[in-house]
């Protein structure tokens, strides 16, 4: 301000004369970041990472999610994660835009009585819906608490015997 009067210098420049170099970020490189997921939509969720104090849903980012199996258009596996589950998001290089969610972290687990033994297997929905697989038997439940079909070892061997008869094999 001179004199009383507000005076500002400008530069014009063609906007293809303006540039900013790309700045990647190394030590991203192979880093994950926890958090918690706050919305699912088909392939991707959005994530409040524990590093930020809040986030808006809203103005979350979208992260693919990435399942064990994947095969585009055939078959493939699609278990996507629960609100609140605990999450990572990973940087596979030093570009933020290529970072993927990736396998939930189990927080419970000295608490939970289906970690208790490494050789029973539990898979399961937020509905009630599980399929155990023992070391002899595997046991579908449609409603918690409820069990709907079980198979173990003398019935699968049974059944084999059934059908190798009704085939006329020995």
């Amino acid at each position: 301000m001179k004199q009383g009067i507000l005076t500002y210098e400008y530069v014009l420049a063609p906007e293809a004369g303006i540039r900013q170099n790309l700045i990647h970020h190394p030590s991203l490189c192979g880093g994950a970041i926890e958090g918690k997921i706050i919305d699912v939509a088909k392939d991707k969720v959005r994530v409040y990472h524990s590093i930020d104090d809040a986030q808006n849903k809203d103005e979350a980012t979208w992260f693919p999610y990435s399942t064990f199996y994947t095969a585009e258009g055939n078959s493939d596996f699609y278990w996507m994660p629960e609100l609140g589950d605990a999450v990572q998001l990973y940087f596979p290089s030093d570009k933020e835009e290529e970072a993927v969610v990736i396998n939930s972290v189990r927080k419970e687990g000295a608490s939970n009585p289906k970690t208790s033994d490494p050789n029973i297997k539990y898979w399961g929905t937020n509905h009630g819906k599980h399929m155990k697989m023992g070391t002899s038997d595997v046991m579908f439940t449609a409603k918690e608490g409820s069990i709907f079909l079980t198979l173990d070892t003398d019935i699968i061997s049974k059944t084999n015997e059934i059908i190798d008869k009704f085939k006329g094999e020995k």
